[in-house]
């Protein structure tokens, strides 16, 4: 049994609490949707079928991983179950279309200016590791303590781009302010979550550790390719 929980650190066990991830995940999920449904529609004229494809995607994936938690609290084990299973089909499409509109828009994107790059390239650490933590959760499915939380990191890692459009529709674009200025409010606040999320587990779970550092030090390589290469 202590094997079990040894990426995780002796007590995680004993400050684990079910209600609290599932209203992490809901308040992280809401974040998301209020940063890129405006967008979304503001921008549907102009959008393509995949972009509308993985917007369909992301949503049904979106909310099917709100409903998870609600039903281990309620203890709809079977249901869970196989609606993740489900999600996993969902997810993979989503990972599909997310990598397909990230190819075809990177090369031009990245040459518009400092914004697109610093934010294309924090984009290569956040897929890999959405990806990674996902993957984790799967392999946990059975441990519900790792797998839980594999699935915060894992939607704390979709956070940024939801965060950065809603930072800069509700507060740059109405004081017509450079768009540029997302950036920062946007990795600090995403960082505050990490530390918030990891002191709530007295950071029992290394691999939030691992995110938190990986964060920062990417963000670091981002300016420095942006502006002093």
């Amino acid at each position: 049994m202590k094997a079990r929980w040894a990426s995780c650190g002796g007590n995680f066990k004993a400050i684990f609490n079910m209600n609290f991830y599932k209203n992490y995940i809901h308040a992280l999920s809401i974040i998301i949707l209020l940063g890129f449904v405006p967008s979304y529609i503001l921008q549907y004229q102009s959008l393509t079928l995949m972009h509308h494809f993985h917007a369909l995607l992301s949503f049904i994936w979106l909310v099917g991983l709100n409903a998870q938690p609600v039903l281990v609290v309620h203890r709809l084990g079977t249901i869970h179950k196989a609606f993740g299973w489900f999600l996993v089909c969902v997810g993979a499409l989503m990972l599909i279309s997310t990598f397909t509109l990230f190819i075809s828009t990177f090369e031009t994107r990245v040459n518009q200016g400092a914004i697109f790059r610093l934010v294309y390239l924090l984009d290569l650490f956040l897929l890999p590791s959405f990806v990674i933590f996902m993957l984790l959760a799967l392999v946990n499915r059975k441990h519900l303590m790792q797998h839980t939380s594999y699935v915060v990191l894992a939607t704390i890692m979709l956070l940024p781009p939801g965060l950065g459009r809603l930072i800069y529709g509700i507060l740059l674009m109405p004081l017509s302010l450079p768009v540029r200025l997302f950036f920062e409010p946007m990795i600090a606040l995403t960082v505050g979550l990490l530390l918030y999320f990891g002191h709530r587990q007295h950071w029992h779970f290394r691999p939030t550790k691992f995110a938190l550092s990986g964060l920062c030090v990417t963000t670091a390589l981002c300016y420095v390719y942006t502006y002093y290469r």
